[in-house]
């Protein structure tokens, strides 16, 4: 039984990659990648390492403090696609196994039920998932953001309900240095996983009355990366904008409960149902219970954390989804036979549904990399010939798999910035679009 339970796993494992690196491969650098292709101190075409740390420094006060995240976008943009997408495949099977690693309390290690539980909510219930976890420039900000934030919470959950305190120096090192990375990744996710962490750790205070070294310094360091992220010029003038009267306030809040209600108020209500029915039938253990309502209400204060913002595209959710996700598999994760028939049946008709989806999403993927492709090849070729000024077509996405699916990759605007660093990439005067294919 554990043997066909581990090829299972395994099995499942490696279906998932071969799908998201077949995914990665089939989506082109497109709109705030070509942006980055270059630098932001000198405006000229990054041709190694070197160039980065003064970009990034130019970034910080133009656009904003995420120098993480962004020194890694530009990184990619020096190498060949094919490289971005075997390590962005890899860092997107360490966010479902880390999930897999925070909430499964089986006492099971390869227990195929919960990780197909898992990797098919956050197939399915990301709203914008080429965006986030296709896309260069998205995948870093959001994916990595996220993978990074997911196994820094491992050892919290270790701590809160497996009785794990104690760690190794070499351990507790990383994981500062890895939440101080993490603090500097996001403005809304970076502080909802330092608000969790916070609580981790008052939770554990108020239980043994005294307090974990290694948890309060992690949730220090995290919150030193997310000050200096927010403390960034760029950051400082983007929230003084955002945050310019009450009623532009009230105004971002309704876009944040909109966003919220669109694609997190069913989770919400799944997650209450189980909730409630795990405490009244005592499946779950208290601090189980405290551990799923800690992420609940982070995934909530990471939505309406972009009350502060005056721009919130679909992607910006992700975060948000991914710890109620993780919410929702903490109580169902639970060791208790009350759950086996439910786990079972959701896995099973997450999968059916994954796999539906990802058979409408390949060909769709192909068919918009082919149509990118031929694109550059035209607009090289009409270059070659001596046009420097030139009309061509727009790319609309066909589903939420494909990375354009709702991003202005190119428009009718020669001066918006993907027609601009578009045009400059490909050494043209200038770019716009007449139609949408």
């Amino acid at each position: 039984m554990h043997n066909k339970s581990k090829m299972l796993f395994w099995g499942i494992l490696s279906v998932i990659f071969v799908g998201m690196l077949l995914l990665n491969l089939l989506t082109p650098l497109l709109a705030d990648d070509y942006l980055y292709s270059f630098s932001f101190a000198t405006g000229e075409r990054i041709t190694n390492i070197a160039q980065i740390i003064p970009s990034l420094a130019a970034h910080a006060t133009k656009m904003n403090g995420r120098l993480v995240p962004h020194f890694f976008v530009q990184l990619f943009t020096l190498l060949p696609r094919w490289a971005f997408a075997i390590v962005n495949t890899a860092v997107y099977m360490a966010l479902l196994l880390g999930m897999y690693r925070l909430t499964n309390q089986s006492g099971k290690r390869y227990y195929w039920p919960l990780l197909l539980i898992v990797s098919g909510a956050v197939f399915l219930f990301i709203p914008a998932f080429g965006q986030s976890f296709l896309w260069l420039a998205g995948s870093v900000n959001y994916l990595w953001c996220d993978a990074l934030m997911v196994w820094l919470l491992v050892p919290f959950s270790d701590a809160i309900f497996r009785g794990k305190q104690h760690l190794r120096i070499g351990h507790a090192v990383l994981l500062g240095v890895g939440a101080l990375l993490l603090g500097n990744m996001s403005e809304n996710v970076s502080a909802a996983a330092v608000l969790f962490m916070g609580l981790c750790t008052v939770w554990k205070w108020r239980k043994d009355r005294k307090i974990t070294p290694w948890m309060a310094v992690t949730t220090i360091m995290a919150g030193i990366g997310w000050i200096a992220l927010m403390l960034a010029p760029a950051n400082r003038t983007n929230v003084a904008q955002a945050s310019g009267g009450f009623n532009l306030l009230a105004e971002h809040y309704q876009t944040a409960l909109s966003m919220w209600l669109q694609y997190g108020m069913w989770p919400s209500v799944a997650f209450i149902a189980l909730l409630c029915a795990a405490y009244i039938g005592k499946y779950v253990k208290r601090e189980q219970l405290a551990f799923a309502v800690g992420l609940f209400l982070c995934a909530l204060a990471c939505n309406f954390a972009m009350t502060m913002a005056d721009y919130y595209p679909p992607r910006a959710i992700t975060g948000s989804m991914i710890l109620l996700i993780l919410a929702f598999a903490v109580i169902l994760g639970a060791d208790h036979t009350k759950f086996t028939i439910v786990r079972a049946a959701l896995a099973l008709t997450l999968a059916l549904m994954m796999s539906l989806y990802a058979l409408g999403a390949l060909p769709n993927a192909y068919n918009r990399y082919v149509l990118a492709q031929q694109r550059v090849n035209e607009v090289i070729g009409m270059r070659d010939t001596g046009e420097m000024d030139i009309t061509t077509y727009g790319i609309k996405g066909l589903s939420r798999f494909d990375a354009f699916d709702g991003l202005n990759e190119l428009t009718n605007e020669a001066d918006y910035f993907p027609n601009v660093y578009y045009a400059k990439y490909y050494h043209l005067n200038s770019i716009v679009v007449d139609r949408f294919e």
